[in-house]
């Protein structure tokens, strides 16, 4: 047995580095041509060595426990290491080759300026202010044998006498006097600084793919040689323990599109009933949200009658025509249905994985089943969306988009070996729908769900438009590459996949939902505000850095607060796991229009206002609902 798993283990090794080795290689395809196969060699090279490592560490290294189970942290930790060394080798000699790149090109085009003004130095006219500087040099003078300037750009400097640095200049001799052109600090800085946070976005985003399959690899080698005798007759079905890894697959390959939707709905222009410009750059967005309302109480239905397959194999083959026929959008239209059309698939596959949690035995399965769903959500966003910044900034937005439908079907293989269950209602939740219809609903409990919809659910579903609408286009028109806008995507993931479970620790040791609720919101106004304010990048990504604070404690307190109203629990579980779905996809809907309203107002007046408005309904919530005092009696029992 032990034997067997050292073989699976070495074989889903092998495919983990392939896999991470094509990733890389596709993202070597980004850089100049001359650098590329310098790059693949080294990658294979480093690959090389990498499987020798792990292959020594697996067949000969104590990787088991006296129980014949895996030793998961020690295996993890070794195969993640091992693969991350590949990646980090493989950015430093990047950055190198870039450094190189970039010396050599404002060599050449100091050459090329050299070279025009040369002849020009002989005329009686000649004007050293008048030649055109490129950016990688700062100031350009003429000296002559004894260093004394006789001509600069900077006029204070004719006439003194100057030591020219080698190391930080470019010397051009013409005659009796040299031309010095001084490579420009700030534009070095400023372009190594890219250079850097790009290969750490990408070290990043592959850091988390690495991990995921890893983990992937053990939960798959576990299951396959488990005990089937040892399984007790209640448990939580199999396929709960693959919430993670299905997840992952499928926000990685249908979210590497979302960080240019907005960029290629406003690109393509025209109008659509009227709305144009920014406004109609969220429309797909808006489009997108409304399907997805359509499909969320079919899903539990095909649940209940044919199992969880069903809609969620049935979604990804939407999800995947929707992106193949917005790939082939030749008008703002037709893009608008066809992100209807994703809409309404992702509806589909996104129902489906919250509803395996109503497949678990109990609350403790439950919460394990959302942790891990929402840890699979966001670290597969995050490789997608880094991935397709990227590839969108070589390839264009088009073959992203056949490349994400592509990987979208794909995913359908990751599922058909799971088995399919279909969910059945429990006797006291059809017992307390059967009572529901002849019940009348205390006004006062129906008063505290409506407040808690309209001044906490709907601001917290709006604000999710900043990041996936309003940064996008700000970015764009700011100058920012495609890139930026998916390593802000990257940071608010990462704080919610790591920061998002100690926050939640805190929050089950004080269970003040109320409390909980109020600072989610509170939080999220006040970086929308500050961001306003300021304006600018820096600021428009330390919002994101809050955002993403927020919600990695603020989705579990929403739902779970929602979810304990007197009201919705006489609703049972599924029912109301439905309506707060639908409730925050139909507010979702919202978020792009008001963002693109935010626009009208100019500069960022707007976001402001929406900032203030959503603090407001926090305070209005905060003094005329007593939910707060009810939490506080109960946890007092």
């Amino acid at each position: 047995m032990v034997t067997k798993k050292r073989k699976w283990l070495a074989l889903c090794t092998l495919a983990i580095v392939l896999v991470i080795l094509i990733f890389l290689w596709i993202i070597n395809k980004g850089q100049p041509a001359e650098m590329q196969g310098t790059l693949n060699v080294t990658l294979v090279i480093l690959s090389f060595f990498a499987v020798i490592a792990l292959m020594l560490f697996i067949f000969f290294g104590e990787i088991f426990n006296e129980d014949g189970s895996m030793q998961k942290s020690e295996i993890i930790i070794m195969l993640t290491a091992v693969i991350c060394i590949i990646q980090i080798t493989l950015a430093f000699a990047t950055y190198s080759f870039k450094q190189l790149d970039f010396e050599n090109n404002s060599l050449q085009k100091a050459k090329e300026t050299f070279a025009t003004m040369s002849s020009e130095m002989l005329t009686d006219n000649f004007a050293l202010e008048q030649v055109k500087i490129c950016d990688e040099i700062s100031s350009m003078y003429i000296v002559d044998g004894k260093n004394i300037v006789r001509d600069s750009t900077d006029k204070t400097q004719i006439g003194q006498s100057v030591t020219v640095d080698p190391l930080k200049s470019y010397r051009f001799p013409n005659g009796d006097v040299t031309v010095v052109m001084d490579i420009s600090e700030a534009y070095q800085n400023k372009m190594v600084s890219k250079i850097l946070l790009d290969l750490l976005t990408v070290l990043i985003a592959s850091i988390i793919l690495t991990i995921e399959l890893v983990i992937f690899a053990i939960k798959f080698i576990e299951d396959k040689f488990a005990d089937k005798s040892k399984i007790v007759a209640h448990h939580s079905y199999n396929m709960v323990g693959y919430v993670r890894q299905i997840a992952f697959f499928f926000y990685f390959a249908s979210r590497m599109a979302t960080t240019f939707i907005a960029i290629i709905a406003k690109d393509l222009g025209g109008t659509f009933f009227g709305f144009q410009g920014n406004v109609l750059a969220g429309i797909p967005q808006s489009a997108e949200f409304l399907l997805t309302c359509v499909a969320i109480f079919v899903t539990s239905i095909i649940i209940e009658k044919k199992g969880w397959k069903l809609s969620f194999v049935g979604g990804l083959v939407i999800v995947a025509l929707g992106t193949l026929m917005s790939a082939f959008s030749t008008n703002i239209t037709m893009f608008i249905l066809s992100r209807g059309v994703v809409g309404l698939g992702y509806g589909f596959c996104w129902m489906t994985l919250r509803n395996f949690a109503l497949f678990t035995v109990n609350d403790k399965d439950k919460a394990i089943c959302f942790a891990m769903l929402n840890a699979g959500i966001y670290a597969g966003m995050n490789c997608g969306a880094v991935l397709g910044s990227v590839l969108a900034d070589i390839l264009g937005y088009g073959p992203v988009l056949l490349i994400a439908s592509a990987l979208t079907m794909v995913c359908i293989v990751a599922v058909l070996g799971l088995e399919n269950a279909t969910y059945q209602r429990p006797k006291i939740e059809i017992q307390k729908l059967k009572k529901i219809t002849n019940e009348k609903y205390n006004f006062r409990y129906m008063l505290h769900a409506i407040f808690f919809v309209i001044l906490m659910i709907v601001p917290s579903c709006i604000i999710g438009s900043y990041l996936g609408y309003y940064l996008p286009i700000y970015f764009t028109d700011i100058g920012k590459s495609t890139s930026d806008i998916g390593r802000s995507q990257l940071i608010y993931g990462l704080i919610i996949v790591y920061l998002g479970p100690w926050l939640i620790k805190w929050l089950n040791k004080y269970p003040n939902l109320f409390r909980w609720n109020i600072a989610y919101n509170v939080i999220f106004s006040l970086a929308l505000i500050a961001f306003g304010l300021m304006g600018g990048f820096v600021p428009a990504m330390i919002a994101v850095l809050f955002l993403g604070i927020a919600d990695s404690f603020g989705f579990v307190a929403q739902n779970n607060f929602f979810l304990n109203l007197e009201i919705v629990k006489r609703l049972g579980e599924s029912r109301a796991l439905s309506y707060i779905s639908i409730i925050k996809k139909l507010a979702e809907m919202l978020g792009p229009i008001a963002f693109g309203l935010s626009f009208m107002g100019g500069s960022f007046t707007g976001v402001a206002v929406l900032g203030i408005i959503f603090l407001i309904a926090v305070a209005l919530y905060a003094l005329v609902t007593e939910s707060g005092n009810q939490f506080r009696r109960k946890e007092s029992l």
